[in-house]
């Protein structure tokens, strides 16, 4: 958020990273950088719906702005359920999400250990036929979760890919 006064980069490390990996981790405090096309395509919605997120792994990061800005200004959030997919525990930014819920939020985070899991948990969600759900990960995770949200009921207008509109319709057309 701008009102962190700091950018940051979560990504992981392949045993051949690219160009960009390579040279962002060759990066000290001070150099400069230069960034093209940045933001996100998640607007964080105020309409008085419940939010849900889907996350899995380093995922989680894209979510922790919008995170941070409803716990700033929860105005039209009833409430926001994070459910992210994560093999190791803490997941990423699991400590400070984790303490946002305890300062009293309307906030529910958890950690489940796959996405049959998830799944699961999903199922038992009443806020999910009302919910905005919002699904950031892998094509794989994000083609699975349209599918497993169109099973228990979820309309595609109601999921937000973190995609541009041209490329999210490919998504549900994907999964059809």
């Amino acid at each position: 958020l701008p009102e962190e006064g700091r950018l940051s980069f979560v990504t992981r490390i392949n045993r051949q990273p690219t160009v960009f990996k390579t040279r962002l981790f060759q990066a000290k405090p001070g150099d400069t950088l230069a960034l093209l096309k940045i933001g996100s395509c998640l607007p964080l919605a105020r309409d008085g719906r419940p939010l849900v997120m889907l996350t899995m792994g380093l995922a989680a990061a894209t979510i922790r702005p919008l995170l941070l800005a409803a716990s700033r200004n929860a105005q039209g959030i009833p409430d926001i359920i994070s459910l992210t997919t994560a093999a190791r525990r803490p997941f990423v930014f699991e400590d400070e999400l984790t303490e946002l819920r305890l300062n009293g939020n309307k906030l529910d985070i958890e950690a489940l250990p796959g996405r049959a899991a998830l799944r699961e948990r999903l199922a038992l969600l009443p806020q999910l036929p009302s919910a905005w759900v919002y699904v950031v990960g892998s094509e794989l995770f994000m083609m699975d979760q349209i599918d497993n949200l169109r099973q228990l009921g979820v309309r595609d207008e109601q999921i937000l890919l973190d995609r541009k509109p041209a490329k999210a319709a490919v998504y549900f057309k994907l999964t059809v």
